[in-house]
Formats: C-alpha cells, structure tokens, sequence
C-alpha cells in the first residue's frame, strides 16, 4: 500500500527552502509543478484525477491544481504551525478560471444581502474585503447562492469518492488566472517566512 511521505527531511527541506529561494520560484517548485503528496508521487493517477475533474468541469487539466497540505504534506497556514496532512485534512483544489471567476463575481455584486443568513453574509463581506482583492472566490460558504453550485456540488462528491481523496472534503477555491493563484500563494508564503525568520516556530 503507498504511504504519503512525511518525513522530517520534507519538513525540513520546505523549510530551507521558504528561507533560501524566492516565495515566486517557490510556488512553482512546491505547488503549481509538483505532484501533490497525497498522490504518494504516482503523477498518472494525479494526472487521470484531474482530467476526469476537468472534464465535468469543462475546463483545462492544467488549470486545476492541489494546494495546501494535500500537495505539500504540511500546511504553509501561519497559525497551524505546519501541521502534517492527515486523514481529518480537508483537500483545497484551485480552480484556474477566468470564465468562473467571472460569473461567480457578478453573482456575488448581484445578491439581495437582507436575504441571506448571517454565515452567507459573512462569506460575502470577506470576499468584499479581502477574497476578491487577491482575484480569488472561496466557494466553500457559497456555492448553494452560485448559479454552477449544484454541478459543482456533483463533482465534488464524485471525486470524494476516487483514491487516495478518501470521502474527504474538497474545498474549491476560483482564481482569475495564473498570477492571481500565485499572488495569493505568495502571500502566505512571505507570512511562513517571517515566522521562521522570526524564530516564532
């Protein structure tokens, strides 16, 4: 049976390299080119599971890619410490989309805010203030109010069900385009730097 690797030569060398090479080359070497670790290095099988996503999703392959601790084996988020995927981890998909991101926004400017319910309202404000800034919608809080939801619902539970994602949650998150998805990376990545830099962790 494959293993995912967790190693304190991974964390390690995540580490070294948080500190040693650029947050952009970083992306690149670590997110946006790499086999996800919960793919235990098996890049056939990464590869068949986005194509089938990408099929019901009518977009491109390429445009889908694993973030977080699914695809680093640790978690790059400032407040959990890089903390190791496990069975509990919920698997974060980038959706490289222009077309989406696009209808999502337009529905989002379009809501009756007095109809929706304090966590709907909260969603929308934090994609007000902050989401939509970096050219991102985190679908997770509203896709039942997006006019794609029930589809994207659809795949989501049809890819639960493929090895290795295990009836995990997937979260989608939409970008407008590459260097929106690597801007945002980025920015998590210069928080992860000033925590080791600091001798925080």
């Amino acid at each position: 049976m494959e293993e995912m690797q967790y190693t304190d030569e991974l964390l390690e060398n995540i580490r070294n390299d948080l500190v040693t090479i650029s947050p952009d080359v970083f992306i690149s070497k670590w997110i946006m080119e790499k086999t996800p670790n919960i793919f235990c290095g098996n890049e056939v099988k990464y590869y068949e599971w986005k194509h089938k996503m990408a099929s019901r999703l009518q977009i491109d392959a390429r445009d889908i890619i694993i973030t977080g601790s699914a695809c680093l084996g640790y978690s790059l988020n400032p407040k959990k410490n890089f903390k190791k995927f496990s069975q509990y981890s919920d698997i974060d998909v980038g959706i490289i989309s222009n077309y989406y991101f696009d209808i999502a926004w337009h529905e989002l400017r379009n809501q009756k805010y007095y109809k929706l319910n304090n966590n709907m309202k909260q969603a929308l404000e934090d994609h007000r203030n902050r989401l939509i800034y970096w050219g991102t919608i985190a679908t997770d809080k509203i896709l039942p109010i997006l006019s794609f939801g029930k589809l994207w619902n659809e795949v989501i539970n049809e890819m639960r069900s493929n090895p290795p994602i295990n009836e995990r949650e997937i979260n989608f998150r939409i970008y407008k385009d590459n260097k929106s998805f690597r801007d945002y990376q980025i920015n998590s990545v210069r928080e992860c730097q000033e925590i080791i830099l600091g001798g925080i962790s």
